[in-house]
């Protein structure tokens, strides 16, 4: 199975993943702890081949921080507490969708 591309999503099967990210790239993963607001990151997550972000990131204000590039954007579907749309501040090449067996509460 191939990528279907339906309007601007895009599903993948395992294949299309793996091909998109190699084995042997570096790998920055970025969480959304206010942890790195001090630190000036955004040059060195920059640097990597791949950069893994989570839900609602927040980069627009915080680019020197935490950088503003998106490979991969990992989230959950929950979207009753979110304050902003998933993604809305990224431009991920491609989302990944944690989907449990059974909804939550």
């Amino acid at each position: 199975m191939k990528a279907i591309c339906m309007a601007e999503s895009i599903f993948a099967d395992p294949f299309v993943f793996f091909d998109t990210y190699a084995v042997g790239q570096s790998v920055a993963v970025v969480g959304n702890s206010g942890s790195l607001a001090g630190w000036q990151m955004g040059p060195e997550i920059e640097r990597h081949d791949v950069i893994v972000r989570f839900n609602e990131c927040r980069v627009r204000k915080f680019v020197v921080q935490v950088g503003e590039r998106t490979d991969l954007l990992v989230t959950n579907p929950y979207v009753e507490k979110r304050e902003k749309t998933v993604g809305s501040e990224v431009k991920p090449k491609m989302v990944l969708v944690i989907f449990p067996h059974q909804r939550r509460g």
